[in-house]
């Protein structure tokens, strides 16, 4: 087991293969997050904030931001989802809006709600 695949097992999250495009058109709030999967430090920001983003009830997908090889097939992914400079990436979705943001050691702080 790969440690995208244990922080999805460990906290309910989602694969990235259950993520499809349509879920912008869809009215459920939810969660994405982008990691670079050869990062301890992503990984220690989000298993430290993954209680927090849990309490938001909502579905969560995570990413291994090296799937991407341009910032516009990011985009593409997720309208509205900002130029990723720093990792993890962290981005609240509601009604396919883009409501929260955050990215690098902002994810442990930054309020999701």
């Amino acid at each position: 087991m790969n440690r995208i695949e244990d922080l999805i097992r460990r906290f309910g999250w989602l694969a990235s293969e259950s993520y499809a495009p349509s879920r912008m058109d869809e009215p459920e709030p939810f969660v994405i997050i982008l990691i670079a999967t050869w990062s301890p430090k992503d990984f220690f920001l989000v298993e430290s904030s993954a209680e927090r983003i849990n309490s938001l009830g909502l579905a969560v997908f995570l990413f291994d931001i090296d799937s991407f090889s341009t910032q516009t097939q990011i985009q593409s992914f997720f309208p509205g989802f900002p130029v990723v400079t720093q990792t993890p990436a962290l981005a609240v979705f509601r009604n396919g809006t883009l409501t929260r943001f955050a990215a690098g050691d902002a994810v442990a702080e930054t309020p999701l709600t």
